[in-house]
């Protein structure tokens, strides 16, 4: 969750939602482009001195086909994190001040970036599974957001028994913006009440189907793939059919499953006099997406929802010249190699630079 400050005004969110003749269509490029910088430097410009960011993570990488991973309540992902940090770091070099909720304090005091330390409340999970090992079947489509509103709850509960985080909750601050991460849990809109801020939403993944309403974004399933199903905009009657079913299907789970249970753990910790959840959701001003259509295929967005995949991606390390003529060498002399030899060379290849990677 990010906060923005500005002494002068209140925050002007809908910079964002200007339409493209308009003077910001430069910058909303550049953040549909997710270039770090600029996103950087127009956010500084829009909103001033004070940011909280307040990311309570969950455990899954940003992959929709996950069916194989062992379901295990208590456990938080490093992937997700791994998205939000580097841009709360460009936030924090800015001069913004920053303070995150996370399992993942930083290891060295960086200039205007406070940890509140969820550390330990859930066990850690890190490179615990290889992709090619994720195998699917129709029926674990259909269970994901189970296991996904299941997790949920248990995140819930680990991160509001956290001393450092109830310490937090009593304290008089108050913030400008906030940006939540929208994934398979609202109890944390909680906190967005009880600041009284605007907020924004981000999500590590892909637009996931639940997420769509809360800020009015289009969701025919006659053209718009769910996000669980490896379909295209091109589905025939049977596919467009399953698409329909595993929609509906996964609105009655979190209206009935996620969003009820998140909401009874959010009244035990702010009170009865807590609003729904969901009529918090309503209330985001915009949805950052970590997906891009030349990945994701096109789909139609309301101005509030802006793709910005890859935005977490840094400027590639120079390897060492030794290292890299090596093995440059190495890959020019398989390439002259019959082809059926070839896979068993890139495999030894592969392992070796895994190795001196790691």
């Amino acid at each position: 969750v990010f906060y923005f400050k500005r002494d002068d005004s209140e925050p002007d969110i809908s910079v964002f939602l200007e339409s493209e003749d308009e003077e910001c269509a430069e910058g909303l490029e550049n953040i549909r482009g997710a270039n770090i910088k600029r996103l950087t430097d127009n956010v500084e410009a829009w909103f001033g001195y004070s940011i909280l960011t307040s990311q309570l993570l969950q455990e899954l990488s940003p992959s929709c086909y996950l069916s194989q991973i062992p379901e295990q309540r208590e456990w938080e992902g490093k992937s997700h994190f791994d998205v939000f940090e580097p841009l709360m770091k460009e936030l924090a070099k800015k001069g913004h001040r920053v303070t995150v909720i996370s399992h993942f304090p930083q290891k060295k005091l960086f200039p205007n970036y406070e940890d509140v330390n969820l550390k330990n409340t859930a066990p850690i999970l890190v490179n615990t599974f290889q992709m090619e090992d994720i195998k699917y079947s129709r029926f674990q489509r259909y269970y994901e957001v189970i296991f996904l509103s299941n997790l949920g709850v248990s995140t819930c509960l680990d991160a509001y028994s956290a001393p450092e985080l109830k310490t937090f909750l009593k304290t008089e601050k108050t913030f400008d913006l906030i940006i939540v991460e929208f994934f398979n849990c609202d109890c944390f809109l909680g906190l967005v009440h009880k600041l009284k801020s605007p907020f924004i939403g981000m999500t590590t993944s892909a637009m996931l189907p639940w997420n769509n309403v809360k800020l009015g974004n289009p969701t025919n399933p006659s053209y718009i793939a769910n996000a669980f199903l490896p379909f295209t905009d091109k589905m025939w009657f049977l596919e467009r059919l399953e698409n329909a079913a595993l929609s509906i299907f996964q609105d009655v789970i979190y209206g009935y499953s996620m969003d009820v249970e998140n909401y009874k753990i959010a009244k035990s910790v702010f009170g009865d006099n807590l609003p729904p959840l969901r009529e918090i959701a309503y209330n985001a001003s915009l949805l950052l997406v970590n997906s891009h259509f030349s990945l994701n295929r096109p789909k139609p967005l309301v101005p509030a929802v802006i793709e910005v995949g890859g935005i977490h991606i840094g400027k590639p390390k120079q390897l060492p010249q030794a290292f890299a003529k090596k093995h440059i060498d190495k890959w020019h002399e398989i390439s002259q190699r019959p082809k059926h030899c070839i896979a068993e060379e890139l495999k030894i290849l592969r392992s070796t630079v895994d190795g001196v990677l790691d």
